[in-house]
Formats: C-alpha cells, structure tokens, sequence
C-alpha cells in the first residue's frame, strides 16, 4: 500500500458528514481535505505506523503523521499558507478520539475508504471479474 494511493481514495471520499463539526459550514468540493485532519491522521498511523503530532496553524490545532522522520500531511491543503512543523506535540491516539463525533467519523471515513480499496482490488481480480459480470447487483 502507498500513502498516494490512500491520499487518492481519501479526495474522493471526503464530505461534509465526515468533516469537524465547527468546520461544516465552510466545507465544499473546492477545500474537501477541510476538518479531516485528525481522523486522516488516524488512519494514516493504522496503515503505516509512525507518530501523530498536532499543532497550531492560524490558531487551529492541526494533526499530521512523521514517518521515518518525514512529516506526512495530507490535510495541509486546507490551509492557504505554508505550515511551519515546528513546535510539534506528539499525540496518542486516545487523546484524538475522545469524544463520541471524533471516533464517528474516523470510524466513517476508514469504512468508506476500506470499501474503496478493496472495490479496485475486486475488480481487478480475474475470478471477481467474471463474478461481478454473472451477478451485477450484488
């Protein structure tokens, strides 16, 4: 698995449901990576391991992964500046899903974005292949 190809499958997954509540209102298809960043971070660290950190961008706080002493932010996009990494915090998991609507959408997002990986493999799949063909609808 490639952290671009996750990041491909996450573009077309994003939605308002899955983004931070205080953040709805200004999420559209122009800014999709807006208020995703600490589930986004979560799954990231679920397929490639590594630290998640956060810190203040703009006076929001903001959640992005190191691995292998490389800071992976998918999310940066949100933001219409350059982020400064320093002055980093690392973050364990159970500090981000602390509440009820955090592990609800982090447990959304990963549901569709696992469906969608595993959508591509099937249909790739010779044997699947014929099997979608034979019976389309399920």
């Amino acid at each position: 698995m490639e952290i671009e190809k996750i990041e491909k499958k996450l573009l077309n997954i994003y939605s308002k449901e899955t983004c931070y509540p205080k953040c709805r209102d200004n999420w559209n298809d122009n800014n999709k990576t807006l208020g995703h960043c600490a589930i986004v971070a979560l799954i990231i660290n679920d397929y490639f391991g590594g630290k998640i950190y956060k810190i203040k961008v703009d006076g929001i706080g903001h959640y992005f992964n190191v691995i292998d002493d490389k800071v992976v932010d998918l999310t940066a996009s949100q933001f219409s500046k350059k982020i400064d990494y320093s002055g980093k915090v690392e973050k364990e998991r159970n500090e981000i899903i602390n509440d009820s609507d955090t592990l609800f959408r982090y447990n959304l997002l990963k549901s569709k974005l696992k469906l969608s990986l595993i959508d591509k493999e099937i249909y790739k799949c010779n044997l699947c292949s014929n099997m979608i063909k034979k019976f389309p609808n399920r």
